[in-house]
């Protein structure tokens, strides 16, 4: 018999739910799903989040009774995700603990067991993950299929195991972002049930197992109106249509089952290591379409960037062995849940700043910040700047907005600065490659770099030299500041964008372009997302563009969830340290490679601002320094 199985997300924090639509959702969209399952003998995987379970038994605790009731029958298989559904690449190790912790206690209280299946929240995986969820005492992990296993070049649809580099590992279990929005697509009307018929009929046995639905549970029977192409909601009962298409399936030989069925059946799994999947193109791996990617959690949304910083500076202000009353552990938890970053009702969005404030007066206390000194500067009047000392060599152009021309450290191979014009032999690509430009391009403003005239100055202290340019556009001033240690191998690069709203578009910052990279051997980056756990990214066949626009609307790809605020980068033996203060801007680096010819462009930006279909005009940029220097 060939075998399927399918998984509704329960989530009742979807961004665009109002809060007095709760009550709605859990009956139009759980009740008749639960009573779906319970009057057939279909084998149904519920993935549903612990703040979910609270709100059902706020609602109809007798729903999680017939939960139970189902599960006892062997019905219903129990998948896990945590309290709230929260984006791992972006969220604090405390919290991403805490939110197990949470959803494990609703998960023992509401069903008496603790699945050992997880559910990759908005479907984003990175081989982290495998140390963290097994050492959390979870053996497998659900994620989308198409976008890995185009990266491993494998068909199969059986379970694989995955292992990282220190031996950590999780039976993958794979969801299908094609079979999931067919499944919608016919539900919503797009597709007859004849049409679902005929594809599920031509089925081979190379296509199973088969996830036949793997995602949200709320777009049947209830439409949230984020999008005016959405599908209409007719008067029918689209459970019902639901259950015609499982009775169209089931009619073509094919079984439901549970997940742990699958994972049983399947005796010798595939193993694969992470080394495979981690490379710099493509650094984590979401659902869907290449919209679906990390930016609309970090740098889009209603300031995304603003409130991921202030609630990274809250936790970092906690001290999280002394105790922390219930409620603030979930409101604690809610600062990063995904949905608040993307279509947000109003009402919840002012609802969390109200909370993120009411956290802040509770545990942020004020930390004394050194006072910059009023230093004395004085115009550069030439075309050229050098410093040279015992620790590196610096040279700058004023007149190019004082981009870099050369930054080398003493006994470190890596070096930063300018590909001279005519460096690669492509008409295309003729043009001067700097370091420490910024590139704009808003509704406001027109796609503008610093690589201009600007007033450039020079100041000298003891310890320091500080060099600095001003821009103005539209009225708005941006600072930049080198600062450059005498003492020390540590270099300073400060932007002040405080004067500048946000606008539709983008900001990069601080372009460093390798002018050496077609020299360097074992070149790799890598990035901590804990005390114990490095990823570490390779350089892939193809070239890649991380800040390269997909459409009109979606201004980039991916970046690198840097979230710690520190990578860095490798090569022959040796490493370059770039770090920030993620408490004042959580900001996260981007990356290019384009081979041209017989040499390589490769350059590493930073972006305090991107676009997608869910950014809202308001709020200011960040300012912020990054720090370069040879690792210690």
């Amino acid at each position: 018999m060939k075998k399927a199985y399918s998984i509704f997300h329960l989530n009742i924090s979807f961004s665009s739910l109002a809060e007095d639509q709760k009550e709605i959702v859990i009956k139009n969209c759980y009740e008749p799903l639960i009573d779906m399952i319970s009057k057939n003998d279909y084998k149904v995987s519920i993935e549903i989040t612990g703040y979910t379970v609270e709100q059902i038994q706020i609602f109809n605790p007798n729903l999680i009774k017939k939960i139970n009731e189902c599960i006892k029958c062997k019905k219903i298989e129990l998948v896990f995700s945590g309290f709230e559904q929260l984006i791992y690449q972006l969220t604090p190790k405390k919290i991403i603990d805490l939110n197990i912790d949470l959803g494990k206690e609703i998960f023992k209280e509401s069903f008496g067991f603790i699945p050992k299946i997880f559910w990759a929240n908005e479907q984003c995986f990175t081989s982290d993950m495998l140390r963290t969820l097994s050492e959390a005492g979870f053996e497998s992990i659900i994620i989308e299929k198409e976008n890995l296993q185009k990266k491993l070049d494998i068909e199969s649809n059986e379970p694989i195991v995955m292992e990282d580099l220190n031996g950590y590992s999780l039976n993958v279990v794979w969801n299908s972002s094609y079979y999931f929005q067919l499944f919608q697509r016919i539900i919503h009307g797009e597709y007859s049930l004849d049409k679902a018929n005929n594809i599920y009929s031509n089925l081979s046995r190379e296509d199973l197992p088969l996830c036949i639905y793997g995602s949200d549970a709320e777009v049947f029977n209830y439409r949230p109106k984020r999008f005016h192409e959405e599908a209409n909601l007719n008067d029918k009962n689209e459970w019902v249509k639901i259950e015609q298409l499982y009775r169209i399936i089931e009619n073509n030989d094919i079984q439901t089952c549970f997940i742990a069925e699958i994972l049983k059946s399947v005796k010798k799994k595939k193993i694969v290591s992470s080394s495979e999947i981690d490379f710099l193109d493509n650094p984590v791996y979401v659902k869907k379409q290449k919209k679906y990617n990390l930016s609309r959690w970090a740098l889009t949304g209603r300031n995304d960037i603003d409130v991921n910083t202030r609630a990274i500076r809250l936790i970092k202000n906690i001290d999280f062995d002394l105790e922390i009353d219930y409620e603030s552990k979930k409101n604690l938890v809610a600062l990063f849940s995904s949905d608040i970053r993307t279509h947000i009702e109003e009402k919840r969005w002012n609802l969390f700043i109200e909370n993120l404030l009411k956290l802040e007066q509770k545990f942020v206390t004020e930390i004394a910040c050194n006072k910059k000194k009023n230093l004395l500067f004085k115009k550069i009047n030439k075309n050229f700047f050098e410093f040279t000392n015992q620790n590196y060599i610096f040279q700058a152009e004023p007149r190019k907005g004082l981009a870099i021309k050369k930054l080398e450290f003493k006994n470190n191979p890596i070096k930063i600065g300018k590909l001279e014009f005519g460096h690669f032999n492509d008409i295309d690509y003729l043009a001067d490659y700097y370091s420490g430009n910024y590139l704009i391009e808003t509704n406001e403003i027109p796609r503008y770099s610093d690589l201009s005239s600007s007033s450039s100055e020079v100041s000298d202290t003891e310890k320091w030299l500080h060099l600095r340019s001003e821009t103005t556009l539209i009225n708005h001033q941006i600072v930049k500041q080198y600062s450059l240690s005498k003492n020390s191998p540590e270099f300073l690069v400060n932007y002040d964008f405080s004067n500048l709203p946000r606008q539709y578009g983008f900001i990069r910052v601080c372009y460093l372009t390798l002018t050496n990279f077609d020299e360097l051997d074992n070149f790799f980056i890598s990035y901590p997302v804990d005390q114990n756990n490095i990823v570490k990214l390779g350089i892939p066949e193809l070239d890649f563009n991380h800040g390269m626009a997909i459409s009109k609307k979606i201004s980039s790809r991916t970046f690198v969830p840097a979230k710690l605020g520190v990578f860095n980068i490798h090569a022959n033996d040796s490493s370059l340290e770039i770090s920030w203060d993620t408490c004042k801007a959580a900001i996260y680096p981007m990356a290019e490679l384009t081979r041209i010819g017989q040499k390589n462009l490769f350059r590493i930006f930073f972006s305090i601002g991107e676009s997608d279909e869910t950014f809202k005009i308001g709020g200011m940029y960040k300012n912020l320094e990054l720090k370069i220097r040879p690792e210690k």
